[in-house]
């Protein structure tokens, strides 16, 4: 390559960077600094219980602009905003939590930083698969009979029966069988959202052995003693994950969105 192609070359590449930084960088930057102070903005009114932009709503902005803690907590959201990786849900997400905190006067706790680590780095269509599943199965939860054959809450958790196979030590099969049993790859469960869930803390597998002895009873024609082995696999949505599709609901227009479970 001659000397002047490597000229031309660098100010093409010099072209073509300018270009990119004005239309796509600061273009996406923007985008996504709107919906942050969109949340930011709605989650401050409603702690000013007026339902609007007000005279209140503007001076307590102005004191968190002045208060060390709030205004470190407001950047440092801002912050996690220019690297998220949705482009809508995310950076309002982290609006409407870093309200809430600024308006405590506190920072996060644990499972809160959770929640704004999904808020960054799961995609929009990560979010939507995700708030979608959890309702359908908050949905069930609602209406539990049967907490081990049905989805139910514990608390704040949200907890689905996957699978369960029972070997009985009297059946020939039984003894033949081979069983996996290895956690959920919940990747395969649910799709890819599910396994970067997993990596965030918000959603995980438990695999269980269950043995039962039971006795010889001519009466229950049980011919001899023997064993039953339970194997069974449990789905949970982590407390956070809660938290977290309840901010979704929010940010898709279902007004003041929450879940049984607490």
């Amino acid at each position: 390559m001659s000397g002047l192609e490597i000229v031309i070359g660098k100010k093409l590449a010099s072209i073509i960077a300018n270009k990119f930084g004005a239309k796509v960088i600061e273009r996406w930057t923007r985008f996504r600094a709107e919906k942050f102070f969109e949340g930011f903005v709605e989650s401050l009114i409603n702690e000013q219980n007026t339902g609007k932009i007000s005279v209140e709503a503007d001076k307590a902005l102005e004191k968190i602009l002045d208060d060390d803690v709030k205004s470190e907590v407001l950047f440092d959201a801002y912050r996690s905003v220019c690297f998220a990786k949705s482009k809508t849900l995310g950076p309002k997400i982290i609006g409407l939590m870093t309200g809430y905190l600024i308006a405590d006067g506190r920072k996060t706790n644990t499972d809160e930083d959770c929640v704004f680590r999904a808020a960054e780095e799961l995609s929009d269509t990560e979010l939507l698969e995700l708030f979608e599943e959890f309702q359908k199965r908050s949905k069930a939860a609602d209406v539990c009979k049967n907490k081990k054959k049905d989805a139910h809450w514990e608390g704040a958790f949200l907890v689905v029966p996957w699978t369960e196979e029972v070997l009985d030590s009297a059946w020939q099969h039984s003894r033949e069988s081979e069983i996996e049993i290895s956690p959920l790859n919940l990747g395969e469960v649910f799709g890819f959202w599910a396994a970067h869930a997993e990596q965030l803390a918000l959603l995980s597998s438990r695999s269980t052995q269950q043995q039962l002895e039971y006795k010889e009873d001519g009466e229950r024609h049980i011919d001899e003693d023997g064993v039953l082995t339970i194997y069974a696999n449990t789905i949970t949505f982590e407390a956070p994950c809660k938290k977290l599709c309840e901010l979704i609901g929010r940010c898709l227009g279902k007004s003041r969105t929450t879940f049984t479970g607490n």
